[in-house]
């Protein structure tokens, strides 16, 4: 599918990533999970014939996607209706993307969004990531230089080498590291090490960067740490590639932060969740 002839493509994806971040930050939303719903909703997002889907329907879908594999025990969908009447204009303005766009350039797929958000007929487990050793060799080698300064270039090209001549395989649990699999978990244990410590760090200088407003279903809103929520999911990553999502959603997360600052704009809430 050549991307280009996707209307908004970028925005798209944005959307996806915003709302899937919120979900991590609020509900009970590992790693795991996360990459393989962001991967579950840009497969329907690059479907060849879907190249006109609304925006306002890829807020839906994922919203609804949510509600299908998180665990949001004290949380609520509420109805987006209310919402939908600023539609994609809303949308991309909370993006930033366009102030004007013509109606024809965004003209409506014709699909059911309930039929890929609600169903599961591509599992995630069938995309699941958790298990990056399975994924080939390459793959994992890619992701190891992303690392540093997590660790030295030179460990880097150590575990670079033993990888490469260690059998493909899960973890085995053994004492001396025998798979790909195994040396993915020794590396993750050392990345998480170091990370922690900036983590750490970080809501210690900043903390109110992770005090957020949670809106109540009796209208008022409240304040939650999700610092707590985001050290409980840094704890629970079991693979390179959750380690850099988690990695990548702090920064996104700090940078939006610092934009508050500098930067006035009305709050669109694209993320349809509640609390009791």
């Amino acid at each position: 599918m050549d991307i280009s002839k996707i209307s908004f493509y970028d925005e798209k994806k944005k959307v996806v990533t915003n709302i899937l971040d919120a979900a991590v930050k609020t509900l009970n939303f590992d790693q795991s999970s996360y990459l393989a719903a962001k991967a579950q909703l840009m497969r329907v997002v690059e479907e060849p014939g879907h190249e006109g889907l609304g925006l306002f329907e890829v807020v839906t879908m994922t919203n609804k996607l949510i509600e299908k594999v998180a665990d949001h025990s004290g949380y609520l969908i509420v109805d987006s209706s209310a919402s939908a009447k600023n539609d994609e204009k809303s949308v991309l303005a909370e993006l930033n993307a366009c102030e004007k766009v013509d109606a024809k350039e965004k003209g409506r797929a014709a699909v059911s969004v309930t039929q890929y958000a609600v169903s599961r007929r591509r599992t995630l487990g069938t995309d699941e990531v958790s298990g990056g050793s399975v994924k080939g060799k390459e793959k994992l080698l890619q992701l190891i230089h992303l690392l540093p300064p997590y660790i030295s270039a030179e460990d880097a090209e150590l575990y670079s080498v033993r990888i490469r001549s260690s059998p493909l395989g899960r973890c085995s649990s053994s004492k001396v590291a025998r798979t790909t699999g195994d040396f993915e978990q020794l590396i993750v244990e050392q990345v998480l090490d170091v990370y922690f410590d900036e983590f750490d760090a970080l809501v210690k200088q900043e903390p109110q960067a992770f005090v957020e407003q949670v809106k109540m279903v009796i209208g008022k809103d409240r304040d939650v740490d999700i610092s707590v929520k985001l050290r409980q999911q840094l704890a629970s990553v079991k693979s390179l590639a959750e380690f850099l999502s988690m990695r990548d959603l702090v920064n996104r997360h700090m940078c939006d932060y610092q934009k508050s600052f500098t930067v006035e704009k009305k709050k669109i809430n694209l993320f349809f969740w509640q609390k009791e």
